[in-house]
């Protein structure tokens, strides 16, 4: 039973609310438990178990219950996406057993939403890819709880949808991953405590519309409706949506002659506007832009301006602070990020980029999950980290390397580098492992032990029998990454040999290889 929810309630909470029902009946099927949340009324009477969400000031039965029950942790002073799970004491005879999940705010709600039904329940956070279904129980007894989550390091932790070919062509129409798969991403997303999503593929990719391979699986376009459905849908469970503000989506873009902001300057903010003004791109709360092309993730080059002398940085530097005015013009409280993704760390290093305070700037990995080098000196910027828990070069085959993850995240902490991390996992399902191991090690570097957590995981899916050996197979299967080129680069040679076979010359094939 759902009480208490006042037309007022904050959509987040109200959907926690219902996520948790969904959770016990799954469970439980035949359960009665009252889930009072964001509300004001008393105690219900009448039941054995009543569940009470929502913040200190959402709901006034938590502080009611703070001063009249004797709960000990339950606080007007958590911090945000920070939450309590706590039991209070029970007089069977008089009073229900009542649980309190407060959050610091609506996200943290959430969490212990989520933290209760994993830890309590047995709800697999990725159910949906792994089909894991919890036990069902005849009923539902709450256990003593009295646990408090404190805040993450990482204020800002994503997913970034990039590269999903393979998800994007699972079912329905080609090239697009469709509205219910969102949801699925997004639920799972939100259960492993990202906050936010970066829609990346959503918008279309300039491969879709321009590479004669794309083209002739279908004449793709960008389904506007469908992103401004997945940005509602992300809000709704308290996530944030990133917009990438690159100028090659086929919706509206550059033309490849349109590249030098010398020339085009005017063009790529009136392009900035539009997104902004005329799209649902404008109802995204972060936004991200590299000094890179601005249509094909290639170093940015104009013949024109090398030939005149004129570097790249500069001019880089001036459009990103075109891109952030518009931004604070039409997206007030929106941040716009930059990832310094290849050249753009030279750029930045050598100081030929100097962006405003203002941008967030992400460091990059090697693709790997590998960095090379740190910044020595963060210059006064805000610096988060972008890492990869997949990539195109072996994406149909997860690489576990929960340790390689570890390290990194204590690292940028250690470095002061926590206002952000960006995750790429591309296709989703394939990277299950590393997302999550990513998505713990953002909330807390220092207590992220990725031999218990490996050991965990595979327990949770392959039972506490077979963990260890699945462990060391996951390690040999990470350990053949490092001795091979990978799926799409064996698939390539594999490719390109048969072509050689075809023609008429019929080249020796040891000679491709």
């Amino acid at each position: 039973t759902l009480a208490g929810l006042a037309r007022s309630s904050l959509s987040v909470e109200r959907n926690a609310a219902n996520d948790l029902r969904t959770d016990i009946l799954e469970v439980c099927p035949d359960e009665s438990v009252v889930i009072q949340a964001a509300s004001s009324a008393g105690v219900p009477t009448g039941f054995n178990r009543v569940i009470v969400l929502g913040t200190w000031s959402s709901n006034e039965l938590i502080p009611h219950l703070a001063a009249a029950r004797g709960f000990k942790l339950v606080s007007a002073d958590l911090k945000p996406e920070s939450f309590v799970l706590e039991t209070g004491p029970a007089d069977r005879e008089k009073q229900p057993s009542i649980l309190v999940i407060e959050g610091g705010d609506d996200r943290g709600t959430c969490y212990g939403v989520y933290d209760f039904s994993h830890r309590v329940l047995g709800i697999d956070p990725a159910e949906y890819w792994t089909g894991r279904k919890p036990p069902q129980r005849a009923g539902l007894a709450l256990p003593v709880l009295s646990h408090r989550e404190g805040a993450p390091v990482f204020p800002l932790r994503g997913y970034f949808d990039n590269d999903d070919d393979m998800l994007a062509n699972w079912r329905g129409r080609k090239l697009i991953v469709e509205y219910d798969t969102w949801q699925e991403m997004i639920n799972t997303l939100a259960r492993l405590r990202y906050n936010y999503i970066d829609i990346h593929d959503l918008l279309g990719r300039p491969e879709y519309y321009l590479r004669d391979y794309y083209r002739h699986m279908t004449d793709y376009h960008t389904d506007l409706d469908l992103v401004g459905r997945v940005i509602d849908y992300a809000h709704s469970k308290g996530m944030l949506v990133e917009i990438p503000m690159y100028l090659g989506w086929e919706f509206r873009h550059l033309d490849m002659d349109e590249v030098c902001l010398s020339k085009y300057r005017d063009k790529w903010m009136e392009l900035y506007t539009y997104y902004l003004t005329k799209t649902p791109l404008g109802k995204g709360d972060l936004f991200a832009q590299r000094p890179r092309h601005p249509i094909y993730d290639w170093a940015y080059e104009c013949p024109e301006e090398e030939a005149a002398g004129i570097k790249p940085g500069p001019l880089l530097t001036d459009m990103f602070a075109g891109l952030l005015k518009r931004i604070q013009e039409y997206r007030p409280g929106g941040r716009l990020f930059c990832d310094l993704w290849q050249d753009g760390v030279t750029m930045w290093q050598n100081g030929d980029f100097a962006p405003s305070h203002d941008i967030g700037l992400l460091w990059a990995d090697d693709g790997y999950c590998r960095f090379d080098s740190w910044p020595d000196d963060l210059k006064g910027y805000r610096f988060g980290i972008y890492v990869h828990a997949g990539f195109w070069h072996n994406q149909v085959v997860q690489d576990p390397y929960p340790d390689r993850i570890a390290a990194v995240f204590r690292t940028a902490a250690a470095r002061g580098m926590t206002d952000d991390c960006l995750v790429n996992g591309q296709n989703f399902k394939p990277f299950l492992l590393n997302l999550e191991a990513s998505a713990r090690a953002a909330w807390d570097p220092a207590a992220f032990d990725p031999d218990a957590f490996s050991r965990d995981w595979a327990a949770r899916y392959f039972g506490a029998k077979a963990a260890t050996l699945i462990v060391r197979s996951l390690q040999r299967l990470h350990d053949a990454h490092e001795e091979v080129v990978g799926y799409q680069h064996v698939t390539a040679d594999g490719v390109r040999i048969l072509h050689r076979l075809r023609r008429k010359d019929r080249a020796p094939v040891d000679a491709m290889a």
